[in-house]
């Protein structure tokens, strides 16, 4: 129902829970029937990436705190390590500023080299794409005829 009315244009606001995660799967629009929350990642960059690797295959929606300050350099890093995925930035979940914005990890991180972060953010993002269903797909297109 979330991702229906995600794509028809209309906004999601979540009703204010006991933390930000639950509120942002609440909005997200992906599958949450499993979601694994990762919480805030390393603050270094290369340790950030090698956790992000270690996720990448994981085909639940991933959940994420992120500071203001390491915003940009986190979502450049998802696009890079985990590819260009659908997300769903989440920002000041229940408050005046609040803001519920899905996009692809590219566009949230060319926003942010742009734009200075505000407020605390509750990133998710979908899960890795089924390889088997996409390859069974691919083989079937190919073999339809002309």
């Amino acid at each position: 129902l979330v991702d229906a009315a995600l794509e028809a244009g209309l906004r999601v606001i979540p009703v204010p829970g006991p933390s930000a995660v639950a509120a942002a799967a609440a909005a997200c629009g992906f599958d949450v029937d499993r979601f694994y929350f990762a919480g805030f990642l390393p603050r270094k960059g290369g340790k950030r990436r090698k956790a992000l690797q270690a996720l990448a295959d994981l085909d639940c929606t991933l959940l994420f705190y992120e500071s203001p300050h390491r915003v940009a350099d986190t979502l450049q890093d998802m696009a890079a390590v985990l590819g260009d995925r659908r997300m769903t930035l989440c920002r000041e979940l229940t408050k005046l500023h609040e803001e519920v914005r899905r996009m692809r990890l590219s566009q949230a991180a060319e926003r942010y080299r742009t734009e200075e972060p505000r407020g605390e953010f509750t990133l998710a993002v979908e899960g890795a794409p089924d390889r088997k269903r996409a390859d069974l797909e691919s083989e079937f297109e190919a073999e339809e005829p002309g």
